[in-house]
């Protein structure tokens, strides 16, 4: 087991009791305890993993909602100013072993897991003082309840949430393999709201590299990308890519009576077999990892280095987008000031013509071509009949004052 950074004892870095020390906070109310919000839109869906839904499921649900999607694994609906008759914490309890909620103003991720292949216990400390999510007791499970409040601004583009589900999905086996890492996002939560002292350290040593289901589930708690971000710089040594030699090895470890028993539940269809397997060669990589863990401070430092990177690196992009536009704009005007030339006459007769138009549009199209003029003037060092042709054009419409105006730049 990996050495928790402030535990002095030499205990594992999920058997410690104030694993993730969050700090003091007040006035945090329990998920289980919390109103339930109110919108004009919310989305709920269920998926069941590794128990399809018998027909009894099927006519239980179909209760709750005539105008639900129900499948034999999912069950899906959404509501405008209405309201979901069924409990999710019931319906996961009995049939579900992941739930996705999405309202204006609320998210809501839900996490069945069997209490044989994860210990709760330790989980319960795990999350001992954050407010993002609680353990709820299901009989031979237990249930991963992850709720964010979002403030106005943060769903004010709300989404319909259909999407969230098969993107979160692989968090459940993820964490059926020992990855834990999705604590590690509750705390950095914590970090961000600023519940988390500037000396405490991180409860692992990264959070690296991110799978596609732990920055989803970042965006979906919209935590802090850039916090998110200087946390994934730095691996968890457990969490390190599979190969087939590392399980072959966890394999080979285990007595003959333990591979008999898993052979003999992979005969018998048990789904849980690979989890178990993964988490056992997560738990053998980790084993002698020599481990650095940052405080919050570091983070905190991390993010404002990455941002300032960011804005440097913006800065530079659009200097080089403006001198861009300009070496256009430089080799525009050429070309133009090169045809203009050739029609000088004619351009001062076609000005004269729109000016006489007493029209918005016309008096612009007449300054723009004067700026051209005046423009080819100064290249070719000449302003003398230039001068004389803008002159006679005022003098012939001095009394057109909103034309007048347009030349308030341009003096004789």
């Amino acid at each position: 087991m990996l050495p928790h950074p402030n535990s002095g004892n030499g205990a594992g870095l999920y058997d410690n009791a104030s694993l993730v020390p969050f700090g003091e906070r007040s006035g945090s109310v329990p998920i289980s305890q919390a109103p339930a919000c109110m919108s004009e839109y919310e989305y709920y869906e269920f998926l069941a993993i590794d128990k399809s839904l018998d027909d009894g499921a099927l006519l239980a649900l179909r209760a709750l909602s005539s105008r639900a999607r129900i499948t034999r694994a999912n069950f899906s609906v959404h509501y405008n100013w209405g309201n979901f008759k069924g409990k999710p914490d019931e319906m996961m309890k009995r049939w579900f072993d992941l739930h996705v909620f999405v309202g204006m103003g609320s998210r809501r991720l839900m996490i069945r897991l069997p209490k044989r292949l994860v210990d709760h216990t330790r989980w319960k400390r795990l999350l001992n003082g954050t407010g993002l999510a609680e353990i709820l007791d299901a009989g031979e499970n237990f249930i991963l309840d992850i709720h964010q409040e979002l403030e106005p601004t943060d769903y004010y583009e709300f989404d319909e949430g259909d999407a969230w589900m098969p993107e979160l999905a692989p968090l459940r086996s993820d964490l059926l393999a020992g990855d834990l890492r999705l604590a590690y996002l509750f705390w950095l939560d914590e970090v961000e709201k600023g519940h988390v002292q500037q000396n405490v350290r991180e409860p692992l040593p990264g959070i690296g590299p991110l799978t596609s289901g732990l920055e989803t589930l970042a965006e979906f708690l919209q935590i802090d990308q850039d916090l998110v971000h200087a946390a994934a710089e730095r691996m968890d040594p457990g969490a390190q890519p599979l190969s087939g030699q590392s399980v072959r090895s966890t394999l080979e470890a285990l007595s003959d009576s333990e591979r008999i028993q898993l052979l003999q539940r992979v005969a018998e269809n048990d789904p849980q077999v690979a989890a178990e397997i993964r988490q056992r060669v997560r738990q053998d990589l980790a084993v002698g990892s020599v481990l650095e863990f940052r405080s919050v401070s570091d983070l905190r430092r991390r993010v404002e280095e990455i941002r300032t990177a960011r804005a440097t690196e913006k800065a530079k992009r659009e200097e080089r987008e403006r001198l861009k536009r300009e070496c256009l704009e430089a080799q525009q005007l050429k070309e133009r000031l090169d045809r203009l030339r050739t029609r000088v006459p004619e351009t001062w007769q076609e000005i004269d013509a729109a000016v006489k138009t007493r029209t918005t549009g016309n008096y612009d199209r007449a300054a723009a071509l004067i700026t051209d003029l005046r423009a080819l003037a100064d290249r070719d060092g000449d302003k003398t009949d230039f001068l004389w042709r803008l002159q006679s054009l005022r003098e012939r419409h001095h009394r057109k004052l909103r034309f007048i105006e347009r030349l308030s730049g341009e003096t004789p």
